[in-house]
């Protein structure tokens, strides 16, 4: 397997250890935004490149076009999906790519009132960063559809773990609370780099 990731923050450095703990031999290869995290993570055994978004990376292309797995972590703009932007040509040059994975959001489901939903659910975002995450995952299909892929949407909930709980949040000030008696919340705990992501559903208090 030869992966590559768009984007290597929390998710998908979950995702990448994971990987690296299977019995297959797994090639990782991915974009982080600025030199000084490319270098770290070259460091630690993966092939980094960097990539801003906005412009094509200038040295990822080779490993791209090598790549069978490709998943998607880059927030889209009101210009569309970066990677896909800029990268197409590439996706389009790589023989052996065989799967697509986009990490979007459940903001793509909107409000419903506290009623729970699925997969199956209407998007009805209620908000621009959303409403480009639903446009970008028709994006991503239609490319998948194109180039006779699968693909695969993961529509993440918010994610706590180390740094990111609400203790952390109490500490610098940003914690918020809501009061919805009967609310619940989807949140993922990302229990660091070297653990992993577990999906809890809680009431909201």
């Amino acid at each position: 397997m030869n992966a590559f990731f768009f984007g290597l923050g929390f998710s998908s450095q979950a995702a990448l250890t994971h990987l690296r703990t299977g019995s297959q031999t797994v090639n990782i290869s991915g974009s982080v935004r600025t030199q000084n995290k490319a270098d770290l993570l070259t460091e630690q055994g993966v092939d980094a490149h960097v990539f801003d978004g906005t412009a094509p990376g200038p040295t990822l292309g080779p490993s791209l076009r090598k790549a069978s797995h490709v998943i998607f972590s880059i927030a889209p703009d009101e210009a569309g999906d970066p990677a896909l932007i800029h990268h197409r040509a590439d996706l389009d040059a790589a023989p052996d790519l065989n799967w697509l994975c986009y990490y979007s959001t459940v903001g793509v489901y909107g409000d419903f009132g506290g009623n729970w939903i699925d997969e199956t659910a209407p998007l009805v975002p209620r908000n621009e960063r959303s409403d480009r995450r639903v446009l970008a995952e028709q994006a991503w299909r239609d490319y998948a559809r194109e180039r006779g892929v699968p693909l695969a949407i993961l529509r993440l909930a918010g994610i706590y773990g180390p740094g990111r709980s609400t203790f952390d949040k109490l500490a610098d000030g940003t914690a918020r609370r809501v009061v919805k008696p009967g609310q619940v919340f989807n949140r993922i705990h990302g229990a660091g780099r070297r653990g992993a992501a577990r999906r809890h559903l809680q009431p909201r208090r």
